[in-house]
Formats: structure tokens, sequence, C-alpha cells
């Protein structure tokens, strides 16, 4: 038994307390407090047990790109190589990107030159140089005043949940030595996304459907004026050498029919020309009113050549005379017509 300094045992202090708060003796009293903790601690358990588990932050990865070079631009079949230079900051040490980086509307790609290094504040810092061939509709209906924006969705396997991509935008740049031909390169923009995609790819868990997506976007402009003679060399040539034939005499049919020969050589090359170089599915205004226009013409001489030799041998020669100066005249003015107009409303940029 414990007793304090003045001699009074500790049961005799507490016994009085215990009839105070109702209790028989010290012994019921503190077996109520033992039940009271026990509860107590009961109750801590399961609030704990229950409670619903923390949700973990994403990772955060910090992406920086630098485009070096865009080439093998292809209209026919819809598609663009590019190279550029990455880098990827993750407090991760065990994260690899290039290992699980997927382009989602690459056809193929590689990644040379990987380099791994840890920065001073303790994260990982990752580069390496990709080598891509993009997917990319060409919409040329515009064109040669087209505009484009070159696009490279890049995700990885981790979910939304589970990893961000997050730009560099203060790092982003296009070097010295990026060139497009026939483009003037205008701005790259690197964007964050999250893409939802139908399906959870087997989990059970809804975010499985979300993923971060990085997008890379590159605006070019057309050089207008370069290479459009060549791409329309032909057209330019049948047109030249239908509205030729007006100024031989009505009598020379055989001099005619040989250079409407040539005027549709001409242009069926240009147009197959024009099919490999372009995608015919773009529907170029451009190229379908030279099409229209220069065959047009095309059959305009034909028929005015059979029309003033039969009122040549009729011995209507004077009348085969006007009829050819005036027809000549009516079929320039329309196509300088519809060529200038089709010039005009593709540069001042109102034709979608």
């Amino acid at each position: 038994m414990y007793a304090f300094d003045d001699g009074i045992g500790l049961l005799e202090v507490l016994e009085p307390m215990a009839r105070i708060g109702g209790y028989r003796s010290v012994a019921d009293w503190a077996v109520r407090i033992v039940q009271v903790l026990v509860l107590c601690v009961a109750v801590h358990v399961f609030s704990v047990s229950t409670a619903p588990p923390s949700i973990a932050e994403p990772v955060r990865v910090e992406v920086g790109v630098s485009f070096t070079a865009v080439y093998n631009i292809d209209f026919a079949n819809g598609s663009f190589g590019a190279d550029f230079y990455m880098w990827w900051i993750s407090s991760d040490p065990a994260f690899r990107p290039f290992d699980t980086m997927q382009i989602i509307n690459g056809r193929q790609w590689s990644v040379r030159a990987v380099t791994r290094r840890q920065l001073a504040d303790g994260r990982t810092y990752t580069t390496g140089m990709v080598s891509a061939t993009i997917n990319h509709y060409w919409q040329l209906r515009r064109f040669p005043y087209d505009q484009h924006t070159l696009q490279i969705a890049i995700e990885t396997p981790s979910t939304a949940a589970e990893l961000r991509l997050v730009p560099d935008p203060k790092s982003m740049a296009l070097t010295e030595f990026l060139s497009v031909e026939g483009f003037h390169v205008l701005e790259l923009r690197v964007n964050e996304k999250i893409e939802h995609y139908a399906t959870s790819f087997g989990r059970a868990d809804a975010s499985a459907q979300d993923f971060s997506r990085l997008v890379l976007e590159l605006d070019l402009k057309r050089k207008s004026s370069q290479f459009l003679v060549s791409f329309l060399i032909g057209f330019i040539a049948a047109n030249m050498i239908a509205l030729l034939t007006f100024a031989i005499h009505v009598s020379d049919i055989s001099i005619r029919s040989s250079m409407i020969g040539s005027a549709i050589f001409a242009a069926i090359g240009n147009t197959y020309y024009m099919d490999s170089a372009l995608n015919p599915a773009a529907n170029s205004l451009l190229v379908d009113v030279f099409t229209v226009v220069s065959f047009a013409v095309i059959i305009v001489a034909l028929f005015n050549s059979i029309i003033i030799q039969r009122l040549f041998q009729r011995g209507r020669s004077r009348l085969a005379h006007i009829v050819n100066r005036w027809v000549f005249y009516a079929t320039s003015v329309v196509a300088a017509c519809a060529y200038v107009a089709t010039f005009y409303v593709l540069s001042r940029g109102s034709f979608g």
C-alpha cells in the first residue's frame, strides 16, 4: 500500500471520491473506469478501420520538347516525319518514359541517345531524340494558301489518376535547324489533355478510362508562290495550246487536231501528277477549277474546229472566221475570270 508524505493511505483518499460518485467501493469505481477506457479504444479502432482509404495524388512529370526537323511531307498518303528532342523530369527514379511512351497518332517511332541523370533537387532527368512518322490528314481545300497544324499525341500506359504529363512551357523551342520545305513555321504549342476512352482496357476501376495526353502542335503556313507554277505547268500549257488553235487558219484542221491532242495530253498528265502529289480526296479548289476549266477550253476548241471546218467547206469562210474570233474571245474571258476569281477567293481566305 502506497502512502502520501503525511501518512494518509491512497485508499483512504479514493474511498470518499468513490462514494461521492455513487459506487460502493474503490474497486467498483476502478472497474467502471477501465470499461470506459476499453470502450474509447474500441471506438477509435473501429473509426480507423472504417475510414475511407486516402487517395494518392498522381505523380506529376514535367515534359519538354524542342523540334529539330519536319520532313517527308506526304499529302497523298496523309503523313509526315518529325524529329524532336524530348526531356522528362520525374520524382520517381524508376520512371523510364521512353520504354513506355506511346505516340497515339504515330505509324512508327524510335528513340536514340537516351541519357539519365539526377538533378540537384533529387529528381530524375531523362532525355532522348525521337524520330517518328505521324498520321495527318492534310486539308488542301485552300491550296496553295493553306495553313496546317501538325499534331503529335503522346501518352503512357499509366492512367491520369496515376501519372500527369505537365508541359514545361518555358523551355519549349524551335531549333535553328528546323525548316519545312514549302512552308513557313509559325508556332509550337505543347498542352496536356485528359483523354477519356470508351473502354477501361480490362480494368475494373472507372479511372482506367482517363489518360494524360501530351499534345504537340506545330503551325505551318504554305509559301504560296513557291512551286505553284511547277504544280500547274501542265494545265497552263494545255490552256495555251488550246487557245492557240484559234489562231490557226480555219482550213488547217489537221494542225488544229494535233494541237488539241497535245493539249489533252498535257492536261491529263498534270491531272495524274496532281493526284500523286496531293491527296485526291482533299478536293483542292484550285486543282478542281484548273482541271474543269482546262478540259472545258479544250472541248470548246475541239468543237469550234469542227464547226468552222464545216462552214469553210460549205464556202462560208467569212462566217467561219467570225465564229472562230468570237468563240476565242468568249473562251479566253471566261477562263481568265474563272482563274482570277479562284485565286482571289483563296487569297482572301473567304473559302473554307
